[in-house]
């Protein structure tokens, strides 16, 4: 059976395919209980799956439902066994799920790959024998396959260093491995736990957009009225490596210039400035970085294999506690570890470590997952150009499918830093992306709009439902001629295909200690671990950037006659946007403090508590900045591969050249 790539849901994998009605579409259907985020029991005869090949790149999974499930008796398994019969495969092969699409957007060459290389290598294939593990020595033990843990990874090819990389999923998307990322979020709404991350070798770097800006100076220094701020270290230290990652990223430029606009004039002093973002076109950090790490035997990278625990004697790690996907124990041992899983999940494997505490592993001041940070995304209007003005007045996007490919930069408008430096004010920006003019309406954004949006995400399985339907039921069903008039904005958007530039609005948060990541104690993973529970928080303060921000554009545009500023869209009890969610951002749950009294890690990104314990990533950042991390992440990575490298530098010669595999010493071992 083919199914056509049109027929392919390019959002979230709670809803796979799309498919016509019928029993055999039934047997297809993801049910509810993916949606929520239960997954069934491995052992249910009902579990199997069959991979339907697209016409393209896309490889989705067929997930068939039990009577049990679906409570239609006699219709679902017959229609199972004749599609497997018709992919040629055995309709005895009850399996676990473990391909699907993997596009969160719109689907792009750099966007899904095919898996082409480690067909056996860089597992463990084997488990070890009953009562015993299998355990691994190395140099510098990294665990986290993503943006910093590759990029690590790479600089410590042929430089004389073994390494050993636990990356969290296989090479292709696999729900078993992504439900051990699911949790709660208990704070603001945002995207649920379970769906903004993605688990699997290349992390969420395998559907980023691939936008990319380095922070500014103003970002890494203590500012008045906001407490916390202020980075270890200057901004020019990170110069030498942003270059190093635009390169990573595969930018056209290292350069990020302000764009030029024509006919506006920006005023040198004024409150609002134009700024650059990049997009990178192979953005896909398993692809482009994958290969060089299978042809160098000084670093393995061990698939679906999962850390469960950190474990430390006195201030030392001692071993890394890990699962392979059958959950047999493995333990790493190295002389070095790199924590580096992402905002959440670093937090998480910290706090889960408590074999040296019960509050975690680094934890004496209770600073680990506090100061939790996403950025808040929205949109809140559109711009109507003048007469004779193009898009490129302002920087337009002309589309998110052309990031990375046709168009390689955008421009956008973001508060000065001297305005931020002076008052002390957070950061704002907005960009133009061209978009269906009905997304940006009054209607669409009414709390009844809203409210109608939320409820269809989780119905049709783009959204996991973590309280979405208790929150937004109501308005659903308080305001029917707001939901009513959003329904008919919907259809005509449908039919009159017309497009506007949509104002995309981002905002920096102020580091907030109450805004944190805490484990659930009341539901756990299959490992054992507890799930996390997200208490995303935002400061009344955080709405000054917002307001001088739109302020400053309505009078930049009006004075450029560039055109009309439209904005519109309803706002909650607190006064933020009802359509604003978190930009999937995780940062600043291991911030980065010369004080261990208000920071876990140091200017080095060493923890405090533990001296051979790095971490890696977004979690480390003081502050937020209003722009995307990844390229901040990836320079910081960089700056600690260097750091490492020089301080074993003294120790042992720099290879020029990599041993082969035969020449590696066997350092698998069980006790």
């Amino acid at each position: 059976m083919r199914i056509p790539a049109n027929r392919l849901s390019h959002g979230w994998p709670g809803s796979l395919m799309w498919f016509p009605k019928g029993p055999t579409a039934r047997c297809f259907r993801i049910c509810w209980w993916i949606g929520a985020g239960h997954p069934p029991p491995v052992t249910a005869p009902w579990c199997r799956n069959a991979s339907a090949r697209s016409t393209g790149p896309h490889r989705a999974v067929i997930q068939a439902a039990d009577p049990a499930i679906t409570g239609q008796a006699g219709s679902t398994l017959p229609a199972v066994a004749a599609c497997l019969q018709a992919m040629h495969r055995p309709a005895t092969s009850w399996t676990w799920p473990q391909r699907c699409c993997r596009a969160w957007g719109p689907p792009s060459p750099n966007r899904c790959r095919e898996p082409h290389f480690w067909e056996d290598v860089m597992t463990i294939e084997t488990p070890p024998r009953s009562g015993s593990a299998a355990r691994i020595e190395t140099d510098i033990c990294i665990i986290g396959a993503g943006a910093a843990g590759l990029a690590i990874a790479r600089e410590m090819i042929g430089k004389g260093v073994t390494v050993s990389v636990l990356a969290g999923g296989a090479k292709t998307f696999s729900h078993r491995a992504q439900f051990l990322y699911h949790g709660r979020n208990v704070g603001r709404e945002s995207f649920a736990p379970g769906k903004a991350r993605f688990r699997m070798f290349g992390g969420s770097t395998t559907r980023w957009a691939g936008q990319c800006r380095p922070f500014d100076p103003v970002d890494f220094e203590a500012r008045p009225n906001m407490p916390g701020t202020g980075w270890p270290i200057e901004p020019g230290v990170l110069e030498p490596y942003y270059r190093r990652a635009a390169a990573l990223c595969d930018l056209d430029d290292w350069r990020f210039d302000p764009p030029v606009c024509p006919g506006l004039a920006v005023p040198d002093a004024g409150d609002v400035e134009p700024v650059r973002y990049r997009h990178g076109q192979q953005v896909d950090f398993a692809q482009a970085l994958g290969p060089e790490l299978e042809a160098c035997d000084t670093v393995r990278v061990f698939l679906d294999t999962h850390a469960v625990e950190i474990v430390a004697i006195g201030q030392q790690v001692s071993h890394i506690d890990a699962r392979s996907t059958g959950g047999h124990r493995l333990v790493f041992s190295a002389k070095t570890y790199i924590l580096a899983c992402g905002g959440i999940e670093n937090a998480r494997l910290l706090l889960a470590s408590r074999a040296s505490g019960a509050n975690g592993l680094g934890n004496a001041n209770d600073l680990v997952g506090r100061y939790f940070m996403d950025h808040p995304f929205f949109f809140g209007g559109s711009l109507d150009l003048a007469a004779g003005i193009g898009p490129e007045a302002v920087g337009a996007l002309e589309g998110y499918e052309q990031a990375g490919i046709a168009q390689r930069s955008h421009g956008a408008f973001a508060l000065s830093e001297r305005l931020r430096r002076e008052t002390g004010v957070n950061g704002a920006a907005v960009f133009f992306v061209s978009r269906a003019a009905h997304k940006s309406s009054p209607r669409f954004l009414s709390r009844g709009g809203v409210a109608l949006t939320r409820v269809v995400d989780v119905l049709m399985h783009r959204e996991l439902p973590d309280g979405r339907m208790r929150r937004h039921l109501p308005a659903l069903l308080l305001r029917p001629g707001e939901v009513g008039a959003s329904a008919l904005e919907r259809v005509r958007g449908a039919i009159v295909k017309r497009r506007t530039l949509a104002a995309r609005f981002t905002l920096e948060t102020a580091p907030n200690p109450d805004s944190r990541v805490r484990l659930d104690p009341t539901r756990r993973d299959r490992f054992g671990m507890p799930q996390v529970t997200v208490d995303w928080r935002l400061r009344d303060s955080d709405l000054r950037g917002l307001d001088l921000l739109q302020r400053g554009l309505t009078r930049l545009f009006a004075d450029g006659k560039v055109g009309q500023l439209n904005l519109h869209g309803a706002r909650d009890a607190d006064g933020y946007p009802v359509s604003m969610e978190g930009g999937k951002h995780h940062m600043g749950t291991t911030r980065m403090s010369h004080d261990p009294q208000t920071g876990v890690v140091d200017s080095d990104c060493r923890m405090h508590a533990v001296h051979n314990l790095y971490v890696a990533g977004s979690s480390v950042f003081p502050t937020a900045g209003y722009v995307n991390p990844t390229l901040t992440i990836v320079a910081l990575a960089l700056r600690l591969a260097d750091h490492l490298l020089s301080a074993d530098r003294s120790k042992r010669p720099v290879q020029d050249k990599a041993p082969t595999r035969s020449d590696r010493s066997q350092t698998l071992k069980t006790f």
